[in-house]
């Protein structure tokens, strides 16, 4: 056997920031180790079969508040977040009978985290920047009519393509 036998091109699914057209494929509930629920929602990517970041972790109403934030606070960005995801994906408000959300289908951001080393999906249309918060560490994503700062080549009021599953 000579040096590099067996070697084969294999580049990373990693997806780029920008916009996207999503479906939920899979959803699984489950719970953290301190024993709060949680729902995985796994979704595809239009064209991107396998890409990564996949995945949106939907938590339960939290127990307490979080960084600097108060209970109250905490509750209304929790209650926020998951509109927001209902939305992004025509899932009626406040169903949380999370088997019927597979299925749906919808439009995703993938941009950097806060800390700028990872990308993550948010659910809907986003800048790809970080978003930035005056309240502790807390990521809060907002819904943003703009889509300036878009990765992708989408102007204003130009969204991706219909999604063809």
């Amino acid at each position: 056997m000579s040096f590099g036998d067996g070697y084969k091109v294999i580049r990373d699914n990693l997806l780029e920031l920008g916009v996207y057209k999503a479906r939920i494929v899979r959803v699984n509930c489950g719970f953290w180790k301190s024993g709060d629920k949680k729902v995985d929602v796994t979704v595809e990517i239009q064209g991107k079969q396998h890409a990564k970041p996949n995945t949106f972790v939907i938590n339960d109403k939290p127990r307490q508040a979080i960084g600097k934030m108060t209970y109250e606070q905490t509750v209304e960005n929790w209650c926020k977040n998951v509109t927001q995801f209902f939305d992004a994906f025509g899932i009626e408000a406040g169903n949380f009978n999370w088997q019927s959300w597979q299925g749906h289908t919808g439009t995703v951001t993938c941009r950097m985290q806060r800390n700028g080393r990872y990308r993550e999906l948010v659910a809907g249309t986003h800048s790809t920047q970080p978003q930035t918060s005056s309240r502790g560490n807390q990521n809060i994503q907002q819904n943003s009519a703009s889509v300036d700062g878009w990765a992708n080549s989408y102007a204003e009021n130009d969204y991706p393509p219909d999604i063809n599953f």
